[in-house]
């Protein structure tokens, strides 16, 4: 059986840490078991570590790039009073956005949850920085809605829905799309990304 039915977790984890060199080592080699992973942890700025359970210690150094994931919601707003979201911390965020078009990381958009309901945002940013995308999800088991606020680019509350996001590299312009479906699989939203409207020139 290939190695990559053997690693759990988020494939845009995966791809990256299974064409890393350091890992193609360790199990073609066949001296560690795959135990568990990839997890995320010891998140920096600039870096993150990853973290797969294996038979023997051994370190391998992968790069992600693109993919903001964020267990609260960036946009300010989308939970109005609350500062329990981003809008509690509006320095930091700022500084999380001043620091993508700083360094030119071109490609990133965020992952978030804690309203019952799926939606999409779009976060203008200034001078030519590219808008920071977010998609939203959490309502695939509750029984609780939260209501659809206005300036979202969808909004979806009717049903139990959930988020999939597909990436699609082999256009010349790679997409993210972010599509929304009912538990009754009715797609109720979709956001396409293009690349080169996520890049800084």
């Amino acid at each position: 059986m290939p190695v990559e039915r053997l690693v759990a977790g988020p494939r845009s984890l995966n791809g990256a840490l299974l064409r890393a060199d350091g890992f193609a080592e360790l199990v073609g080699g066949g001296s560690a078991r795959l135990v568990h992973g990839p997890l995320l942890g010891d998140v920096r700025p600039t870096s993150a570590k990853i973290w797969v359970r294996a038979g023997r210690e051994c370190e391998i150094k992968a790069v992600i790039e693109g993919v903001a994931a964020a267990g609260e919601k960036m946009t300010p707003g989308v939970k109005p009073g609350s500062k329990d979201t981003w809008d509690g911390y509006p320095d930091e965020r700022e500084g999380i956005f001043r620091f993508i078009a700083g360094e030119k990381i071109s490609g990133v958009f965020a992952l978030a949850a804690g309203r019952h309901r799926s939606d999409a945002w779009e976060n203008e940013r200034p001078g030519d920085a590219y808008p920071i995308y977010e998609f939203m999800s959490s309502k695939l088991t509750n029984i609780h809605t939260h209501k659809i606020i206005d300036g979202r680019l969808f909004g979806y509350n009717a049903k139990p829905s959930f988020c999939e996001v597909e990436f699609d590299f082999s256009k010349g312009d790679p997409t993210a799309t972010c599509r929304a479906f009912s538990i009754d699989d009715e797609k109720v939203g979709e956001v396409v990304l293009k690349l080169g409207e996520l890049s800084v020139e």
